[in-house]
């Protein structure tokens, strides 16, 4: 079933429940898994209180900077971008300007939909909100055992990336 329902405004998205019944349940574990994940690295590393960050897109490495001169370091994978522009989201398995080393994870999210016949994970780009983006986010995030996600803002566009193998660099430190 698609989940948007056609306005004379435009589309605009549906709630979770207009999906098959067993993926809105995996998408409502997988966003309480996120958010597990993310208090974990907020304790651990204190990940929302970076300065900055930036996204290798030729390594696949995220990096966050923080004001004591610490670095943490992960390699990441593009899951899909939200554009404020248009409200819509679309998938990093469709976006021919990432590199198929970066969007594996994606591209898992489009064999699963293929498999299980879920168009919000087989459908390119769709009309959606920020809800939707960390929801499906959260479902690549849990069923590719990342250790979380984050969104790199950039003006109107929003790239949603879920990160692995968390290695902190303490000022000072020799690698």
């Amino acid at each position: 079933m698609w989940p948007f329902k056609k306005k004379e405004q435009g589309p605009v998205v549906r709630s979770h429940t207009d999906i098959p019944q067993e993926f809105a349940q995996m998408l409502d574990m997988a966003r309480f898994s996120l958010s597990m994940f993310t208090e974990s690295a907020q304790s651990e590393w204190n990940f929302n209180g970076h300065k900055r960050y930036e996204m290798s897109m030729e390594e696949g490495i995220l990096r966050f900077f923080f004001e004591d001169g610490t670095i943490v370091e992960c390699p990441a994978q593009a899951i899909g971008s939200f554009s404020k522009l248009d409200n819509t989201w679309a998938w990093a398995w469709a976006n021919e300007s990432i590199s198929e080393e970066l969007k594996s994870i994606a591209n898992q999210c489009l064999t699963y939909g293929q498999e299980k016949n879920i168009e919000v994970l087989t459908t390119a780009s769709w009309p959606a909100d920020m809800e939707w983006a960390w929801s499906l986010t959260a479902f690549a995030a849990t069923s590719s055992q990342a250790r979380g996600a984050f969104c790199a803002v950039s003006g109107p566009l929003s790239m949603f990336l879920t990160f692995y193998d968390v290695k902190i660099i303490k000022p000072g430190a020799t690698a």
